[in-house]
């Protein structure tokens, strides 16, 4: 897969997200020019910069997958039935999530604010998103936080 969305097959769709390439298509669709973009995106400089901000390729892939999720046909109808997300192993994935709703918390106005708290209303609506978790038949332990503590849950797979 590559970095637009291609049809594997009838009614199927994958894309593969990579953090320079979601963070070219947001920074593309906000400005709406590929010369701005070039000029301030393209800098040695910004592009140090950009390389250590804790948490923009967690938003910038999450927020390419809130697009396809609210994307639609020319008639008004959803583009996508069900939107997957394959994330890797269970703490980076995690780690995914949790952006947007440090970004919803700690920045004031905006619109990377406002970015930030529809992806938090879309991941913690329970009609619209769901989370699948699958392991490989092994033991394994899996540690579960909350507010009070961790939660520790053992599987045997017998």
């Amino acid at each position: 897969l590559g970095h637009k969305v291609t049809q594997l097959e009838e009614n199927l769709f994958g894309v593969n997200l990579l953090p320079s390439q979601c963070l070219k298509e947001y920074a593309l669709m906000i400005l709406k020019s590929k010369l701005i973009y070039k000029v301030v995106f393209e800098n040695n400089l910004v592009r140090y910069f950009l390389r250590f901000m804790p948490g923009l390729s967690e938003l910038v892939m999450l927020g390419k997958v809130y697009f396809h999720e609210k994307e639609k046909n020319s008639d008004g109808s959803s583009k996508y039935d069900i939107v997957f997300l394959d994330l890797p192993a269970t703490g980076h994935g995690l780690s995914l999530f949790a952006v947007p709703d440090l970004i919803s918390k700690s920045v004031p106005v905006g619109l990377m604010k406002n970015e930030a708290d529809s992806m938090v209303k879309l991941t913690t609506d329970t009609e619209r998103s769901a989370a699948i978790i699958v392991s490989i038949p092994e033991e394994l332990v899996i540690s579960l936080g909350d507010h009070n503590g961790i939660t520790r849950v053992y599987f045997k797979v017998l």
